[in-house]
Parts: structure tokens; sequence; C-alpha cells
């Protein structure tokens, strides 16, 4: 008999496709979950919002940098000939030292995150154990991931010093240590970095000081951000999903009934 086509524009996909009643009524509950889950993920807008934890994540390194450099202290040089000229030129080659130093600490973190990340949504893509509990779990499945990832970020923590202790024993680390002086005296006769430092020096004690405790409280704030975010999206991802599943599972039984009063008209004819 001729049959009627559904459209599936309102679940799992953003384009018009077109499905035939018997095909819908025939989908199993799986099929259905990853209709309900595609569209969810599309009506909460997914790409918009990993695009802006990303920038939160990925700014994080950053501002742990600066907090760094803004903290660090002026190094102690013996009185002599441009002594004050050395201490600004050693105390701005420390800050960027410093700088260079946490954000790559920080880097390494979020790099072992975001490998463990990466595996669960690989799991996710491959293992259907993993994704049926990812779908009908979402929060507790992403805290885990979360839990997991901060472990990871521990163990980085701690072995960072130790590869920064033994980089300076390698040719390499000694070369460098070596041409600080000369960096610093690039430093210290810097125009730009003059200019900016005299018009930094004008600014009020109390809003440096303001600043300063921003950039030190800045990555634990942006972190707490980060997953309260991610947290809020996951929970609303998982609220569109249970609307979407039960309106396809409601909307396939008067599919199958249809069909099934049709199938008997037509044997009776």
């Amino acid at each position: 008999m001729q049959v009627n086509s559904v459209s599936s524009t309102n679940f799992g996909s953003t384009g018009k496709q077109k499905i035939d009643l018997e095909t819908f009524a025939n989908l199993s509950d799986r099929d259905l979950k990853n209709l309900a889950y595609a569209r969810a993920s599309y009506d909460v807008n997914d790409k918009k919002h990993k695009r802006i934890n990303n920038a939160i994540f990925y700014s994080i390194p950053v501002v742990a940098g600066l907090g760094a450099a803004v903290n660090t202290v002026a190094p102690v040089v013996k009185n002599s000939k441009g002594a004050a000229k050395n201490l600004t030129g050693l105390l701005r080659t420390a800050k960027l030292k410093n700088f260079a130093k946490t954000t790559a600490l920080w880097t390494s973190m979020f790099l072992a995150a975001d490998a463990i990340f990466g595996a669960k949504h690989y799991l996710d893509k491959k293992s259907p154990t993993v994704k049926e509990f990812s779908e009908k779990h979402p929060v507790l499945s992403t805290f885990t991931a979360i839990g997991v990832g901060l472990a990871a970020v521990f163990g980085v923590s701690k072995g960072f010093p130790k590869f920064v202790k033994a980089f300076k024993s390698t040719q390499l680390g000694k070369d460098l240590l070596k041409k600080e002086g000369k960096l610093a005296a690039k430093l210290a006769d810097n125009k730009l970095i003059n200019k900016l430092s005299q018009k930094a020096s004008k600014i009020p004690p109390a809003i440096k000081s303001f600043g300063k405790g921003l950039l030190n409280w800045g990555p634990l704030m942006l972190v707490l951000t980060s997953i309260m975010h991610t947290s809020s999206h996951e929970r609303a991802k998982a609220t569109e999903y249970g609307k979407n599943y039960e309106t396809l599972k409601t909307a396939q039984s008067v599919v199958r009934e249809t069909l099934d009063a049709a199938s008997e008209i037509a044997e009776e004819v």
C-alpha cells in the first residue's frame, strides 16, 4: 500500500530528511535514543558551548603565567656601576622566565586533562556501553571524566618541577642560562617596554593591588567557571534529550497502531 513519509527534521538532524512511517515504526530503541541525543545536542548548540568552554579553558595558562610574572620578586644585585639598570633587566628576565615556566606548567596540565576528555569522547563513539551510560547519566559521566582529569593534572604538577630541574642540566638548558645576561641587557634597553613601564608606574596602587589579586585568583575562578558552564550545559542537554526521547517513543507507538489498523483494513478488503 501507499505509505506516507514523515520528516525527521525535528529530531537528530538539521537537514531535511524524510523517513517513511514503516521505517520509523521499526526503529530500535537505540535508534530513537540516538535521534533524541543528536537533536538535543543541536537544540542546546553544542558547538557554540564547546567554543566558549575552550576559550575559557585555554586562557587559564596565560592568566596563570601573568600572575606568576606580576608576583616575581626583584633579584638581589650587589652595588656596582649600572646596578639599577642591571636590576631592571634581571627583574624583567625573571618575570619572563616565570611567565614561560608557569604557562608551560598549566599548558601541560591541561593537555593531560584534554587527553582524558579526548579518550572519553573516543570511547563514547566506539563503545556502545560507554555511550549508553553517557546518554543516560550525562552529568555523572562528565564529572567522572573531570575527576580522572584532575588526577592527571595533579600527576603532571608533581612531575613538572623534576622535568625543569632535569632540563637545566642539559646542554640546551646550560646554553640558555649563559644567555640570560644578554637578554637582561636587551630587556633593560627596550624602548617599548620602558615606555609601558613608565605608564604603568602612574597607575594608582589600589588599582594595581586589585589587578594583582584578580591575576592571583584568575586561574581558579576560570576553572570554576569552566566546570559550572559545562555542568549547566550538560544538564540542559539531558533535559532536552529526555523530552525528545519521550516524544519519539509516543510518536512511534501512535505510528505502529495506525499501521496495524491500516493493515487490518487492507486484509479485510
